[in-house]
């Protein structure tokens, strides 16, 4: 059943790559509420979901800090900050990977 998934999911866009971090995901969550490939599905959608809301509310934060100061080097370390959020954002929740997740879900 396994490689039937997995024939699946490449079928549908996936690489050997995503597939093994998707493995990864699933072998450091619990297997008993995560069993298999299809199982993690929707909880990498609500990761997606999430990443995406929470990269806004990051990219909403700068116009409002930004009013505040008059001089460029304090808009300029407000910058890095909102990239740095980003990245990380983009690190712990591989917004990537949780789309093609949320596009599966979608068209399955």
């Amino acid at each position: 059943m396994d490689s039937n998934i997995k024939n699946e999911l490449i079928k549908s866009g996936f690489t050997e790559s995503e597939l093994k971090k998707l493995n990864f995901v699933l072998k450091n969550n619990n297997r008993e509420k995560y069993p298999d490939l299809i199982s993690i599905m929707p909880e990498m959608k609500r990761r997606f979901i999430r990443g995406c809301l929470l990269s806004v509310v990051i990219l909403l934060t700068y116009p409002l800090s930004i009013s505040d100061y008059n001089d460029t080097s304090e808009l300029f370390i407000n910058l890095l900050v909102v990239l740095f959020s980003l990245l990380m954002v983009y690190l712990i929740t591989p917004l990537n990977l949780c789309f093609k997740c949320y596009l599966f879900i979608k068209n399955f």
